[in-house]
């Protein structure tokens, strides 16, 4: 899951003039041929494309950097419907709102949509990424790592996933700390220990110093120059892949050690389901993607959970007594690390997180493409059309959601939204296959911190979504420990 309005660096005049090199043609080609398709699709969706080449991208980028991020979708919502066409980035294009036309889309796989996502994505985790697979290798592939992120595996990963998130809290001791740093921090390891489980070593920390530089150049421009995010990240992807590669070759000749991560399974595919080996190659492309898609939104969305528990004391009053019972259950079972039982009696935590994806989901919309014409309701999408599902959008609307931009527990009191219009981990074949462990993540995180210490936001702030999701300022202080230990070591 990505969050490709940051893909423009800079500000205005930038995005201008990369607009006018990089798209100019393709603008072009659309404006000539817009009145030709609008002859041809007389049931096109209704909208707007905006300036020529740059289409309606500036509009985006300012309401994304204002206070009202959710104005550029909602404007045009209320001029057009909740299926309207417009111009971001270089490509027209036709977004959606509606929870009926979401599903749609996101369950019609093939033979009528599939992803779409920038080349920049292919170019640095490469084409044997699981968003990038269609068909039979991505069913298959699918298989493989949703069995990692099982309920069954998940209970194995529970006790060190918790370890993880005490390793962090106890570094905060006295001192103020930047959230999306730290959260950045305990989901990369929660991802790793998941994915290539390499332990706290050396080898991790290069790991992660190398993945920095990968990540950033997945979202930057496509300019591969000496000194460019792309050309950094490109190089990163280069000493990475050696280092993925040594550890396949060290574990195929250690038969005998297996381990419980999705590298494991990948090398092992062959006795798991009987297909074919997986070449290096492919692995290697399958564990970056996997590693870019698992810590980075759980990242924000811990930043953007603590920043809401921290602007509602009754929430954080509420979570503290949900967990105490269960350390009081803990105190009679010797002080066990948390189980996945345990994770499974957070509810109210789990609600607080299902609130958090709603008004503040680090995923602005999900990517399709059409494959041929698309015939839906009586509006025509045409043959290779891009399509996008606008998350936040559909999570504030309020015929959906009375006062979208509260945030407030009781709308999940008793009758939670349907599935159609709550998709925060998006819907169909490629629904997020970690969600859950995101979610088990966040709930241990949330457990520690409120159980253990004792804190408060340091200065006001607010969220922001451009150039990407996290806080204009972004810092809390911690300010006393307990006395009492969560766990015994």
């Amino acid at each position: 899951m990505w969050k490709w309005c940051s893909l423009i660096e800079g500000g205005v005049v930038i995005c201008f003039i990369v607009l006018l090199l990089s798209y100019g043609a393709g603008g072009l080609k659309w404006l000539r041929l817009s009145p030709a398709l609008r002859k041809r699709y007389t049931k096109l969706p209704k909208g707007s494309l905006g300036w020529p080449l740059v289409g309606e991208t500036l509009a985006l980028q300012h309401c994304l950097m204002s206070t009202t991020p959710h104005s550029f979708v909602n404007e045009r919502r209320r001029r057009y419907g909740n299926f309207f066409l417009t111009h971001l980035f270089g490509s027209p294009l036709l977004a959606s709102t509606d929870p009926d036309m979401n599903r749609f889309i996101l369950n019609k796989e093939e033979p009528l949509f599939t992803s779409s996502l920038p080349k920049t994505l292919s170019m640095v985790v490469g084409q044997n990424a699981l968003l990038m697979l269609t068909g039979d290798r991505h069913k298959r592939i699918r298989r493989l790592t949703t069995s990692v992120f099982s309920p069954e595996v998940l209970r194995h990963h529970s006790g060190r996933i918790q370890q993880l998130a005490i390793s962090v809290l106890k570094t905060w001791k006295g001192r103020k700390v930047i959230v999306a740093d730290e959260a950045r921090q305990y989901t990369f390891n929660v991802a790793l220990s998941s994915i290539m489980n390499v332990g706290h070593t050396e080898k991790a920390e290069l790991f992660r110093v190398k993945f920095s530089a990968l990540r950033s150049g997945a979202r930057a421009l496509p300019i591969d120059l000496p000194g460019t995010a792309f050309r950094t990240a490109l190089q990163a992807r280069k000493y990475l892949a050696q280092m993925i590669e040594e550890e396949i070759e060290e574990r195929k000749r250690s038969k005998d050690i297996r381990y419980d991560d999705l590298l494991e399974k990948l090398i092992q595919a062959p006795e798991a389901d009987g297909g074919e080996t997986l070449q290096n190659e492919e692995i290697i492309d399958l564990v970056l993607s996997s590693m870019l898609a698992g810590f980075d939104t759980s990242a924000n969305t811990l930043l953007f959970l603590i920043y809401y528990i921290g602007q509602h004391p009754n929430v954080l009053h509420d979570l503290k007594i949900e967990h105490q019972e269960i350390l009081r259950e803990k105190a009679a079972d010797d002080h066990q690390p948390l189980s996945y039982a345990d994770y499974k009696k957070m509810k109210l935590t789990q609600l607080t997180i299902n609130e958090t994806l709603r008004i503040a989901n680090p995923i602005l919309s999900l990517h399709r493409r059409t494959l041929q014409d698309v015939e839906y309701n009586g509006r025509i999408i045409p043959a290779n059309c891009a399509v996008q599902v606008w998350l936040r959008s559909l999570h504030t609307d309020p015929t959906l959601y009375p006062d979208p931009y509260s945030f407030d527990l009781d709308r999940w009191q008793g009758k939670p939204p349907t599935s159609n219009n709550f998709i925060p981990f998006g819907m169909g074949p490629r629904r997020c296959v970690g969600m859950e462990l995101a979610r088990m993540e966040l709930c241990f995180f949330l457990h520690c911190l409120v159980t253990m210490y004792s804190w408060e936001l340091a200065e006001e702030d607010s969220p922001r979504f451009f150039p990407d999701p996290g806080m204009r300022k972004g810092s809390w202080n911690r300010r006393e420990r307990k006395v009492r230990e969560l766990t015994r070591t």
